[in-house]
């Protein structure tokens, strides 16, 4: 019998859920537009706080300062005094601290220096996007990125169009394409 009453139940409730509805059903509370605008207006603080935390994030992100020397501060002729020979830097095994600058030219250099810079032949210069891979051939020897290439000479950067060398306190850049020779 209860099974009777279950499904008479049942289609009773089926017909009312058909039906529109009366004074006796139920509803629920309707969601006020004073609800639906506090809930986009969370939203919205939400989204500007967050952009507001990525551009301080992209602003106060510590950015790689480069000290930049001026090719005319670089290039004064130093006083007989200050020159320093390779024999020099063979008896003080502590080597002048290189500075940060942008490397300039080779014959942008003083004619001193450019004169103790031995002659540079280039045979072939290898330059990958990984630095491990990067070599290049002067005068038949291999070297790769912080190897002394000549007495004094370090090679400091193997770039794409040549090498970046270093020698006393010059950093300067040498294209692969021209041997170097003093003349």
């Amino acid at each position: 019998m209860s099974y009777i009453l279950d499904a008479l139940n049942k289609s009773e409730q089926e017909r009312r859920n058909r039906q529109t509805p009366g004074l006796d059903s139920r509803h629920s509370a309707p969601v006020t537009a004073l609800q639906s605008r506090s809930i986009w207006l969370l939203l919205l603080v939400m989204l500007v706080v967050i952009n507001g935390s990525f551009v301080y994030w992209l602003i106060s992100e510590p950015t790689e300062s480069k000290t930049a020397t001026t090719i005319a501060e670089q290039a004064q002729e130093p006083s007989v005094e200050q020159v320093t020979t390779p024999a020099d830097l063979y008896k003080n095994p502590t080597p002048p601290t290189i500075r940060s600058i942008l490397p300039v030219n080779i014959a942008q250099l003083p004619t001193s220096v450019q004169r103790q810079i031995p002659d540079i032949r280039f045979s072939s210069h290898i330059y990958a996007d990984d630095p491990s891979l990067r070599m290049v051939n002067i005068d038949g020897r291999i070297f790769r990125e912080g190897d002394i290439v000549a007495d004094g000479i370090s090679l400091v950067e193997i770039s794409e169009d040549g090498v970046v060398l270093s020698y006393l306190h010059y950093t300067f850049e040498m294209s692969i394409l021209r041997d170097w020779s003093f003349d």
